[in-house]
C-alpha cells in the first residue's frame, strides 16, 4: 500500500495476485473477494483483506472494517492502514465491563501511536512519482486527521481532556468541516472548564481554612493569586467550549444534535438566558461558509 495508492485504491500488481489467488470469487460491499485455498500468497490475502476493510469502512460498517482489520493485523501486524482503522473503530464498539474496556482503550491507543508514527514517516518519504503533489498533500491531510482523530477520541474517553484538545485542536485545522470533530474538541474543552471548576472550589476550602487559622497574610495571598489564575482559566475554556460547540451545532447532522445540550448548558449559565444563541449559532455558519 505505501507505494503512492490511496485507501480504496490497490496497486495493479495486487489486483493481479488476488485474481490468480483466488479459487472461488464472492462480493461484499463492493469489493472482490477470494476464498483463498491454503497455498494462497499472504501478500494476496493481505491486499484483499485491505480492500474489504476499507469498502466496510466506506460503507460504515465498525464491525467490518474490524473484522478485516484484525485478519490484516494477524498476517502483518505492521500494516499502516490496518492499524489506522482498527485504532479508530475500537472505540466505537467498548465493552461494558470495565477491565475490558481499559483494555480495548489501551488497544487502540497503542495501534493509533504506531499508525501516527508510520504516517509521520512515510509523509516525510519521497513523494511516489506518479503521484501528483495536490494528491499527495491531499492523502496526508486526510490521513494525519485521521490518526489525530482517533488519538484525540480515546483521550476524551479517557477524561484526559489537555491531550484531547491538542489532537482536536490540530485536527480541526485539517478538517474544519467535520462536525464530530468539532464536537469532540467542545467537548474537551467543557472537561478542561469542569476541571477548572473543581480547582476552584478546592482554593475556595483552602481560603476558608486559612482565613479561619489566621494564617499569614502571605500565605493567604498565595491561595488567592491562585484563584484569579483558577477563574480566568476557566472563563477561558468554557468560552472556548461555547464557541466550538456552536461550530458543531452550525454543521448540522448528528454532531449538532448532540453538541446541543451542552452548548445550551453553557450558554445559559454564562448568559443567564439563550437570547443569542441562535444569532452566534449563524455566524459560525457564516464563518464555516454553510448555507
Amino acid at each position: 500500500m505505501e507505494n503512492g495508492a490511496e485507501p480504496g485504491r490497490l496497486p495493479v500488481m495486487a489486483m493481479k495476485r488476488i485474481t490468480h489467488a483466488g479459487l472461488v470469487v464472492v462480493l461484499w460491499a463492493g469489493a472482490v473477494l477470494p476464498v483463498f485455498g491454503q497455498q494462497a500468497d499472504a501478500g494476496a490475502q493481505v491486499a484483499t483483506y485491505t480492500a474489504a476493510m476499507e469498502a466496510a469502512d466506506r460503507a460504515g460498517d465498525a464491525e467490518k472494517t474490524l473484522e478485516w482489520g484484525e485478519r490484516i493485523l494477524a498476517l502483518e501486524p505492521n500494516h499502516r492502514f490496518a492499524q489506522m482503522y482498527v485504532s479508530s473503530r475500537l472505540p466505537e464498539r467498548l465493552p461494558a465491563d470495565e477491565a475490558a474496556r481499559t483494555a480495548t482503550l489501551t488497544r487502540a491507543m497503542e495501534l493509533a501511536n504506531k499508525a501516527h508514527s508510520q504516517t509521520e514517516a512515510y509523509f516525510k518519504g519521497p513523494k511516489p512519482t506518479e503521484v501528483s503533489a495536490e494528491e499527495w498533500a491531499e492523502q496526508k491531510r486526510i490521513q494525519e486527521a485521521r490518526v489525530h482523530d482517533t488519538l484525540g477520541v480515546i483521550h476524551l474517553i479517557r477524561e484526559e481532556y489537555d491531550d484531547s484538545v491538542f489532537m482536536y485542536e490540530y485536527v480541526v485545522t485539517l478538517t474544519p468541516e467535520n462536525g464530530l470533530s468539532q464536537y469532540h474538541l467542545g467537548a474537551a474543552y467543557s472537561g478542561q472548564a469542569t476541571e477548572a471548576q473543581e480547582y476552584i472550589e478546592l482554593l475556595r476550602q483552602d481560603e476558608a481554612k486559612a482565613r479561619a487559622e489566621r494564617a499569614d497574610a502571605a500565605a493567604l495571598q498565595l491561595i488567592l493569586d491562585l484563584r484569579a489564575d483558577a477563574d480566568k482559566d476557566f472563563l477561558e475554556k468554557r468560552d472556548k467550549a461555547i464557541e466550538t460547540l456552536a461550530r458543531a451545532a452550525a454543521l448540522g447532522g448528528a454532531s449538532a444534535q448532540q453538541a446541543r445540550p451542552e452548548l445550551e448548558r453553557l450558554y445559559r449559565a454564562r448568559n443567564e438566558s439563550m437570547t443569542g444563541l441562535e444569532e452566534l449559532i449563524n455566524l459560525k455558519k457564516a464563518e464555516l461558509g454553510v448555507r
